[in-house]
């Protein structure tokens, strides 16, 4: 079986760091940006193998994490989305469907249910880089 891929879309190295850790922990293969315009430029060239994108609601580049996972939902519907935040909270229709929300600080055991929970779903169409 292939090994899946996810992004990380996260300013803060940090947080990036430690949600890419959750996420190798979970079986995948991460990229990582630091904002969104790094973000939409690993998924033109990797889309066909990322199945999970975590995305910062407040990021440097041409988008915030709301309007890149937008973005995303349109032009590659497969790849589901968490949207993660410190200081916002989506409100009804914000967020793309089925995308989830996590509050900072993130739960690791919560984000690595969840990274589990999307590499069990089949995605017919998804190849490995």
């Amino acid at each position: 079986m292939p090994i899946p891929y996810a992004l990380v879309a996260e300013d803060e190295v940090i947080c990036r760091m430690d949600v890419a850790d959750v996420l190798t922990q979970a079986g995948y293969q991460v990229l990582e940006a630091g904002g969104s315009d790094e973000a939409m430029g690993l998924l033109s060239e990797h889309h066909a193998s990322v199945i999970l994108m975590l995305t910062d609601v407040d990021m440097p580049g041409s988008m915030n994490g709301l309007a890149l996972a937008h973005k995303v939902h349109e032009n590659w519907a497969h790849i589901d989305i968490v949207v993660c935040s410190g200081r916002h909270q989506p409100k009804d229709g914000e967020l793309p469907p089925p995308a989830v929300f996590l509050g900072k600080p993130i739960d690791r055991m919560s984000l690595l249910e969840l990274a589990q929970k999307v590499v069990k779903t089949p995605r017919p169409g998804v190849t490995p880089l």
